[in-house]
């Protein structure tokens, strides 16, 4: 069985063939739109996929729970009104 850990690296290495963003760049503190996209997918993925609570995923990628919450939560709004938002992840997950 693979471990948590290396499923979110592999996750990490999908999103970055896709958007160019690795995994220093995801955990950094950037508000550029693109790389919230990429982290916002991640959080995503990884939530429903693995079933982390929010403060795991928030220590793993060095975010407060509240900005994975806040994440989770506007996918639905950016899948439905940004295009760029839904194709990027539509081709990742």
């Amino acid at each position: 069985m693979i471990s948590r850990t290396k499923e979110l690296k592999n996750l990490f290495k999908v999103i970055k063939n896709f958007t160019n963003y690795g995994m220093r760049e995801i955990k950094s503190q950037s508000r550029v739109r693109s790389l919230v996209f990429a982290r916002r997918i991640f959080c995503v993925i990884a939530r429903g996929q693995f079933g982390m609570s929010y403060i795991e995923l928030g220590t793993f990628i060095h975010h407060n729970h509240a900005t994975i919450i806040h994440n989770v939560n506007k996918h639905e709004s950016d899948y439905e009104y940004y295009k760029e938002y839904r194709e990027l992840y539509d081709k990742i997950y």
